[in-house]
């Protein structure tokens, strides 16, 4: 997960608006992105906590209802605040990808939170190991040509993933 995440925080330029998504992998990008000149919008506590102390960093923290055992905001407050803010880019998780390219969750509330940042982006990463292929997860979040791009562990194989043979996303590794 931190290789992942180191990869993904060379997708942010200085000055971008980036929207970081619950989850371990992409809280794992904190680290990477501590020092640089940028705007963090979030609805996680975990992110806001790790990135509170950057000198650098304008953060943005979506109201909404709490969910403790993540440490997320979510519902229609998040949702409302998520429609008043455009992002350069968005880093997403997932618990799961089938074959066929349905980017999964388990989570009802973090669904729609999910949909409107990848509506408010620019460009958008989904970040996923290997153990995601397929995953876990009964709730279709989108398709992952919805994406611009995967950041993953270890290239999927053609069982793992299937993408169409004109599919542009890109899938990079450490």
């Amino acid at each position: 997960k931190r290789a992942i995440a180191r990869r993904a925080s060379e997708l942010v330029e200085e000055g971008d608006v980036v929207a970081l998504d619950i989850g371990t992998t992409v809280f794992a990008m904190c680290e990477h992105l501590r020092d640089r000149d940028i705007t963090v919008v979030t609805a996680s506590l975990a992110v806001v906590r790790a990135l509170a102390q950057a000198p650098r960093i304008d953060l943005v923290v979506l109201g909404g209802v709490l969910r403790p055992n993540y440490e997320s905001l979510v519902g229609v407050l998040t949702e409302s605040c998520l429609r008043q803010v455009r992002v350069d880019v968005a880093f997403l998780g997932t618990s799961g990808i089938r074959p066929d390219g349905a980017v999964l969750d388990s989570t009802p509330s973090e669904v729609p939170v999910k949909r409107a940042m990848i509506d408010i982006a620019n460009r958008a990463w989904l970040l996923a190991d290997h153990q995601k292929f397929p995953g876990l997860g009964f709730l279709e979040v989108v398709a992952l040509g919805a994406f611009t791009g995967l950041v993953t562990d270890r290239m999927p194989t053609p069982a793992q993933l299937r993408l169409p043979p004109d599919s542009i996303l890109e899938v990079l590794t450490p």
